[in-house]
């Protein structure tokens, strides 16, 4: 099975495993080999940002993803758990 580094915390996970990143890094399409995360990064991040993404507009909306994605892994959960709370992206 061909194996993939998700693109937020660079694990390597199987291909069929990857879920879409956005809004935290640019999405992709299911079976792509390229910006997929792993179902953790899903969980402790594109989950949480999704659901803050309900009900902004469009503006801001890529104003958050734009931000999101420039991030590195650190400053994310560092930023994730000032939005969330300390402890939730451990």
């Amino acid at each position: 099975m061909k194996e993939i580094k998700c693109c937020i915390c660079g694990k390597r996970i199987p291909v069929v495993e990857g879920n879409n990143p956005y809004p935290v890094k640019k999405g992709s399409a299911f079976g792509s080999d390229k910006n997929r995360c792993c179902h953790s990064c899903n969980s402790k991040f594109v989950i949480p940002y999704r659901l803050m993404l309900n009900g902004r507009t469009e503006k801001e909306v890529d104003w958050i993803h734009k931000t999101l994605k420039s991030y590195t892994y650190k400053k994310l959960v560092e930023v994730t758990e000032q939005v969330f709370g300390k402890g939730f992206a451990c």
